[in-house]
């Protein structure tokens, strides 16, 4: 079984790891080892102009080239032995999708069938959100603000986007759900961010009218986070609101 990576999406690949057991040896009949004698993992690029597999310098090989990963001494089973294969030295491009298999073979000559696999889309790459409302303008000044909303983009596949405000006069952030509002959040608090409503195209619930306080300057955050966690930087537009009506002379 291939333990790591789990995740179909992911932004890091350091090993490849999982465990093996041959639960039908005399040995582990016995309760000892099952006898495995080694454990192979073999790395398929699926990208449609490559589909190859790695043979230690290059994805090359038309066929599975198998390599031998590092295992602990093997001991009954269910635990059998764990098996980790390094992939420092294997290139991994975002958005393409691999696929990893493993076998093990046993004392006797037997290999593990089916072989075991997993498939996964690598992605480090960070996704990308604005804020279309409120309008990052200089000195922006706002006399309404029903919703919030922007886009957001990605290079594979978005999850979700997340959006705080803050009252800068306090330099707090919003506890997401209070009303009355309460700014009682530090920056470093991850429960300030509170999610949207959509991915590409975003936007909160609708805040009421009396929300947003006269004369106080705020911020609002907007942050995406694709399906591999990668975490975009968050976008800014600051404001100050006024609920103040003009006057003429």
């Amino acid at each position: 079984a291939i333990n790591h990576p789990v995740s179909a999406y992911i932004s890091a690949v350091s090993s490849i790891t999982g465990t093996a057991n041959d639960p039908f040896s005399r040995l582990a009949l016995l309760g000892r080892g099952a006898g495995i004698d080694f454990i192979e993992v073999g790395v398929f690029n699926n990208a449609p102009a490559i589909q190859r597999w790695w043979d230690g310098d290059g994805y090359d090989s038309a066929s599975t080239f198998w390599i031998f990963a590092s295992s602990t001494p093997e001991i009954a089973p269910p635990a059998g032995a764990s098996f980790n294969l390094a992939t420092s030295t294997i290139p991994f491009i975002s958005g393409v999708e691999y696929l990893f298999n493993a076998r093990a073979r046993d004392r006797a000559g037997n290999y593990t069938l089916p072989v075991a696999t997993k498939t996964f889309i690598y992605d480090n790459v960070k996704p990308t959100v604005s804020i279309l409302q409120p309008p990052t303008l200089p000195g922006n000044t706002l006399s309404s603000l029903p919703t919030i909303s922007g886009n957001s983009a990605d290079d594979v596949a978005l999850n979700r986007v997340e959006v705080r405000i803050k009252n800068n006069g306090l330099g707090l952030l919003w506890v997401p759900g209070s009303f009355p509002p309460n700014f009682l959040l530090a920056e470093t608090d991850a429960s300030a961010w509170f999610p949207a409503a959509g991915t590409v195209s975003w936007s909160t619930g609708t805040f009421p009218a009396n929300f947003f306080a006269d004369q106080v300057n705020y911020s609002v955050h907007a942050r995406s986070v694709d399906r591999a966690d990668n975490i975009a930087n968050f976008a800014a537009s600051t404001f100050t609101f006024t609920n103040q009506m003009p006057t003429s002379y």
